[in-house]
């Protein structure tokens, strides 16, 4: 029987950082707060001694991996609110397991406990909400319409990275077609999203 190959061990501070991460939003979006220390270490090539030296305690972990993957996230910052959701959503596509993740520890904390996003310092959104042309007019804040939308958008977004498959089947769409409806409700996004002229008084 074929041996399991051990994962290439990463070295270097800021590659043995990275490599954990990754791993642990790997094992926290299959198996929330469960997943153990030491299967995220072998996943990352890492003694698990390097966790608790780079991150400390579990729970400083998840915090780390929240932060980590919302700072990567503005890379889709765009320079309109269309522009970023409709990059957002896109990725979103692909890359599945921070939303996994924080619908983990969103169902784990129950509906009376703080959302895992609470107290998370770089949220992509709050970038898009502070991008010119947000605000009502004569108001600081952002639009509450723009908001409302950008909520449905996030919404979607969400959504689709956990039931896109079984959306796909509810309307008898095969998979040869994902790509195809994927792109049409990213441009639904935009569109949604875009800005809309305000009426004169």
């Amino acid at each position: 029987m074929q041996s399991r190959q051990d994962p290439e061990r990463p070295t270097g501070r800021d590659a043995v950082r990275r490599s954990i991460l990754r791993a642990a939003r790997h094992h926290f979006a299959r198996e929330g707060s469960r997943a153990s220390l030491r299967d995220i270490a072998d996943t990352a090539g890492v003694n698990p001694g390097l966790i608790h030296r780079h991150f400390g305690r579990k729970d400083q972990l998840v915090s780390q991996v929240i932060e980590h993957t919302l700072q990567s996230s503005k890379q889709h910052v765009a320079d309109n609110a269309a522009g970023t959701m409709r990059s957002m959503f896109l990725d979103s596509t692909t890359q599945t397991d921070f939303v996994r993740m924080i619908a983990w520890m969103a169902l784990e904390s129950g509906p009376d406990g703080a959302s895992p996003l609470a107290f998370a310092p770089d949220r992509t959104i709050a970038e898009v909400r502070r991008a010119p042309g947000t605000a009502a007019p004569g108001e600081p804040h952002p639009d509450p319409d723009l908001d409302a939308r950008l909520m449905t958008a996030l919404t979607v977004i969400y959504g689709w990275s956990v039931f896109s498959r079984e959306m796909l089947s509810a309307f008898d769409v095969g998979e040869d077609r994902r790509a195809e409806f994927e792109h049409r409700i990213a441009d639904l996004l935009a569109e949604l999203t875009a800005p809309t002229p305000k009426a004169t008084r």
